[in-house]
C-alpha cells in the first residue's frame, strides 16, 4: 500500500511540475494516436471486406509504435488492444458474413501482444544502451574539464604575474561572443581556448618569464614559440581540441598581417583568436607585469580603440568597447566572478563523433 501511495505520490509530483506536464501531456497525446490508428485500422479491415484479406496486418503499426514509446507493458496492451478490435465481432467476411472461429481471434491476440512484447524489450535494451552512453560521454566531458582547467593552473604557477589573466581573458571573450551572437558550443569553445591561450608558456624558460626589462631578439622569439607550443598540445591530446587550439595558435596575429606565428591577416585569423586578441591586450594592459605598472581600464579601452584595422578586427573591437561602456567585462581591479562553463558538454562530443565523416572529410579530417 505504501509503494503504491509513492508511486501515486511520484506521478503526482511530474504532473505538477512545468516540464513534467508537457512531458505528460505529450505521451496522452501519443498513446491517442495509438488508440486512434487501433481504431482506423478496424475499420479498414472491416470495410475492405474482413479477415479474410492483406489489412489485418495494419495492426502490426500501432503496436509496434506502442512498444517504441511506451515500453514493454504498452506494447502488451495494445496488442490486446489490437487483437480485441480484430476479435469476436470482426467476421472473416462481411458478405456473405462468416464468423471468425473464437480460438482464432484469441490467438492473435496473444500474437499481437508477444509482438508488442518483444518490440517493448527491443525498445527497453537500446534507452539502457543510450543512458549508459549518455553517462561515459557525461564522464569524459568531465575528465576534460579537468585536464583543460589543470592545465591553467599550471600556467599559472609557472608565471605567477599572469595569475587569474587567463580566467579573464576567457571570462571577457565569452562575454563578447555573446555580443556577436555566438551560439552556446562556440561560447564554451571560445571560453576554453581563452583560458588555454598562454598553454605554450609552459615550453618558455621562466627566467625569459620574469625578466624584468627588454626582451633581446632571440628571447622574444622563444616567448613567441608559446603560441605554437600551446597548439601542438592541444591537438595531440585530442581531435576535440582542433578549434579550442586555432584559437590558442592565432591570438597574436593582426589584422594587418603582422603577427605571429603565421602573419595571417583579416579573415584569414580564425574568429577565436580575434575575440582572443582583443581580450588579451586588454587584460594585459590592465594588469601588473615585471616591466611596468597596470594601466588605467579607459586608457587601455583608447589603446584598443587605435588599434581596430592595424592590429584588431574592428567589429570585435566594437563590440568590446560597447560591453566596456556598459561595464560587462572584468579586470584586475574588478573583483567580480566570472560565470564560466563548469564542463564540456557531452552533446558537443556526441556530435563531433557523429559527424566526423560528414561532407567526404573522412579519417584524413582528423590531424596529428
Amino acid at each position: 500500500m505504501t509503494g503504491l501511495k509513492l508511486r501515486i505520490g511520484g506521478l503526482l509530483y511530474r504532473i505538477s511540475s512545468r516540464e513534467g506536464f508537457h512531458v505528460t501531456i505529450s505521451r496522452l497525446i501519443e498513446g491517442f494516436v495509438i488508440v486512434l490508428l487501433v481504431g482506423a485500422v478496424a475499420t479498414l479491415v472491416y470495410m475492405t471486406g474482413g479477415l479474410k484479406f492483406v489489412y489485418s496486418h495494419a495492426m502490426y503499426l500501432p503496436i509496434v509504435l506502442a512498444g517504441f514509446r511506451f515500453g514493454m507493458l504498452g506494447g502488451v496492451l495494445t496488442g490486446i488492444m489490437g487483437g480485441l478490435a480484430l476479435g469476436p465481432y470482426m467476421p472473416l467476411l462481411v458478405s456473405p458474413y462468416e464468423p471468425q472461429e473464437t480460438h482464432a481471434w484469441l490467438y492473435r491476440m496473444a500474437f499481437f501482444a508477444l509482438i508488442g512484447l518483444v518490440v517493448g524489450g527491443i525498445s527497453l535494451i537500446k534507452s539502457l544502451q543510450v543512458d549508459f552512453l549518455g553517462n561515459v560521454l557525461q564522464e569524459v566531458s568531465a575528465t576534460f574539464a579537468r585536464t583543460l582547467r589543470g592545465f591553467a593552473k599550471a600556467i599559472e604557477a609557472k608565471d605567477h604575474y599572469t595569475i587569474g589573466h587567463s580566467e579573464r581573458v576567457a571570462c571577457n571573450a565569452a562575454i563578447l561572443g555573446m555580443r556577436l551572437d555566438m551560439d552556446d558550443q562556440d561560447l564554451q569553445q571560445l571560453y576554453w581556448s581563452g583560458l588555454l591561450h598562454d598553454l605554450g608558456k609552459l615550453g618558455v624558460p621562466e627566467h625569459i618569464l620574469h625578466k624584468p626589462g627588454k626582451l633581446d631578439p632571440e628571447e622574444l622569439e622563444n616567448v613567441r614559440q608559446h603560441s605554437g607550443i600551446g597548439d601542438e598540445i592541444l591537438s595531440r591530446i585530442s581531435p576535440l581540441f582542433y578549434s579550442i587550439s586555432d584559437g590558442v595558435r592565432h591570438h597574436h596575429e593582426k589584422w594587418d598581417g603582422t603577427g605571429y606565428p603565421d602573419g595571417l591577416q583579416e579573415d584569414q585569423i580564425p574568429f577565436y583568436a580575434r575575440v582572443l586578441a582583443v581580450c588579451d591586450v586588454f587584460d594585459a594592459l590592465t594588469s601588473e607585469r615585471t616591466y611596468r605598472g597596470p594601466l588605467a581600464p579607459k586608457e587601455a579601452a583608447n589603446i584598443i580603440r587605435k588599434g581596430a584595422g592595424t592590429h584588431m578586427d574592428p567589429e570585435v573591437v566594437e563590440q568590446f568597447l560597447m560591453a566596456y561602456e556598459a561595464r560587462e567585462l572584468v579586470w584586475t581591479e574588478t573583483k567580480r566572478p566570472c560565470n564560466e562553463p563548469s564542463e564540456f558538454d557531452y552533446g558537443f562530443i556526441w556530435d563531433y563523433y557523429t559527424n566526423r565523416y560528414r561532407d567526404g572529410g573522412g579519417a584524413g579530417w582528423m590531424r596529428g
